[in-house]
């Protein structure tokens, strides 16, 4: 059992399980399954993943699975842009323990974006109302920095457009925005501040205050945290790393921050972005043990040389990990609007997403040069229905279950037969492999 004696405090229980099935990841003690060619003869045991929420494996895997959902099944090349939603210091720390304060949170930054948007599109087209104007998103919740350091803050993919329905059985059409100006992203965190803090003095933790403040500005009595008088603005953030300069008009005051990126119309970009905003907090690659039995981590990014690396023990590195992990049935990635699992326009709104040209990433590739893993995916889907059903290495037949075998249960596959003489070769021995992938 994982726990920190020397502060005389217990992780809780639902951390230390996820971190003890996070290092039980892929034992084939805790569970295998054997799965064969009926053709070849070929085998290979396949370790169980655990499926845990802190697991860098299995969120490795989940990462891929769900940017590929977004890129193949959501947006296509439909262009996008990415946008990010950041707290001032004294919510981003905590703000995410409570999951009713996160969550309205969120619907914050989404009304403030799609308020903008439906705003923009008014203007431009000359409607006389919002009501045919449609907006969506797809959002992702993160909970660390790079550093493994908590702070909440969200991440969105923003279709870089809206989608307008002149009539109420009409057809669904898209139509492109101009990007934010600066004034514009700070327009959209001052009306994503106002709106927290409405949801803060809805629950009780904030008490507004009509004294010392101006029109740009938000004060008020923050008992969320360190109960402090304290004054919050919007603005927008000249990089995804939010470094924005604090304004003082009489008190300090500090900054809801809005990011907004370029924008992206070709498939490759999409993926990356993607899996960038899917990404887990960690990886094997960056954690290592040395001689002290001290952590070493590596950041993804450095921002000088003392923050190559980042030796700690390894009660502050669980200080660290246990906050990032998430809830049990708490779903970080959701979809807003027209992309909303019951919204009306969300069949026609994903039909568009064939509409728009999209580059073949393979197309001008040398034919020596190795395929990436992306590329390898996109390929397997296409030869086939069951793109995640592995196949022999031999002679490219759908592999089958032979045996399932767990610490709860042991299942045999009655519809397994062996062949009676293997294909291969007859010098090569048998091949018993074994991989890391879910049951």
């Amino acid at each position: 059992m994982v726990d920190r004696r020397k502060r005389n405090q217990v992780l809780p229980t639902s951390v230390v399980q996820q971190l003890e099935r996070a290092s039980e990841c892929g034992d084939p003690a805790q569970g295998h399954a054997t799965i064969g060619c009926s053709a070849c003869g070929f085998t290979k045991d396949v370790a169980l993943s655990c499926k845990g929420r802190i697991c860098p494996h299995c969120l490795t895997r989940r990462m891929r699975e769900r940017a590929t959902h977004l890129v193949e099944n959501i947006f296509g090349s439909t262009p996008v842009r990415h946008f990010v939603g950041s707290f001032p210091p004294q919510l981003k720390s905590n703000i995410g323990f409570d999951r009713g304060l996160l969550t309205g949170s969120l619907g914050c930054f989404v009304e403030a974006i799609s308020h903008w948007q439906r705003s923009k599109a008014v203007e431009l087209l000359g409607l006389s109302s919002d009501a045919m104007v449609y907006t969506g998103m797809a959002s992702t919740q993160h909970r660390w920095s790079s550093t493994l350091v908590t702070n909440f803050h969200f991440h969105f993919i923003v279709p870089d457009g809206v989608y307008v329905q002149r009539t109420p059985d009409g057809p669904v059409e898209f139509i492109t925005l101009p990007a934010p100006t600066r004034d514009e992203l700070a327009g959209i965190a001052a009306h994503a501040c106002r709106l927290v803090c409405e949801l803060l003095a809805r629950r009780g933790f904030w008490q507004q205050s009509v004294e010392g403040t101006s029109a740009d500005r938000v004060r008020g009595h923050l008992t969320y945290g360190t109960p402090r008088w304290i004054t919050f603005f919007g603005a927008a953030a000249d990089s995804p790393d939010f470094e924005v300069d604090d304004a003082a008009d009489g008190n300090r005051a500090y900054p809801f921050t809005i990011y907004a990126g370029k924008r992206i119309q070709d498939r490759v970009h999409l993926e990356n972005l993607a899996l960038y905003i899917m990404s887990p907090p960690f990886t094997d690659d960056q954690v290592s043990i040395d001689i002290d039995g001290n952590v070493k981590f590596r950041p993804k990014r450095s921002w000088h040389e003392e923050c190559s690396e980042i030796t700690m023990t390894p009660y502050a590195f669980l200080d660290r990990v246990a906050p990032l992990i998430a809830p049990a049935r708490w779903n970080a990635n959701r979809y807003h609007g027209v992309f909303a699992s019951n919204a009306r326009l969300r069949k026609q709104v994903v039909a568009l997403r064939n509409e728009i040209a999209r580059p073949n990433p393979l197309q001008g590739k040398p034919a020596n040069q190795p395929l990436t893993l992306s590329e390898q995916r996109m390929l397997l889907r296409v030869r086939s229905q069951e793109a995640e059903l592995p196949l022999c290495p031999r002679c490219q037949t759908p592999l089958e279950l032979i045996e399932l075998v767990t610490p709860r249960f042991h299942y045999k596959n009655p519809r397994w037969l062996p062949p009676d003489t293997p294909r291969g070769p007859a010098d090569e021995p048998a091949t018993h492999e074994t991989w890391l992938v879910s049951p």
